[in-house]
């Protein structure tokens, strides 16, 4: 595997229950088999240069959430979604993403957010990189 799927940009609703869908390619466009993976993270911060307190979100395969629907799942998996198509599936609680709530300082400002996998020997691949917004929800009056 190769470098990262760069301008994988996404937008997340202040507050709201989400799964973030992450195809996971080589450079020529194919799907990359993850069954053999041992583990997947996905971060969000201020900058890819993020540290400490500036890194608002982590998810990470090796630990489990209860889900806003009540059930336990790990913070990211890695699925088949289609014959010999692969991607990864972050889940994130509405209070993950509330403002007020959750870490993320503010809604409409644009955050980084980046994901990667650890193979079975060990190797670390980033996969994904891009750009992520926190937009208003008038429901929740933020």
């Amino acid at each position: 595997m190769s470098g990262p799927a760069t301008g994988q940009d996404i937008t997340l609703q202040a507050g709201d229950t989400a799964q973030i869908h992450i195809p996971v390619k080589d450079d020529a466009g194919n799907y990359v088999d993850l069954s053999g993976i041992q583990r997947a993270r996905w971060w969000l911060g201020k900058s890819a240069k993020a540290t400490g307190a500036d890194v608002y979100l982590k998810k990470d395969s090796n630990s489990t959430m209860v889900c806003d629907d009540g059930v336990t799942r790990n913070q990211v998996e890695w699925e088949a979604f289609e014959t010999d198509k692969w991607r990864l599936v972050v889940h994130l609680k509405g209070a993950d993403t509330e403002t007020g709530v959750s870490p993320i300082p503010k809604t409409g400002a644009s955050y980084y957010h980046e994901a990667e996998i650890v193979d079975a020997d060990g190797n670390i691949a980033t996969v994904s990189t891009g750009s992520a917004e926190l937009v208003a929800s008038i429901v929740r009056n933020l």
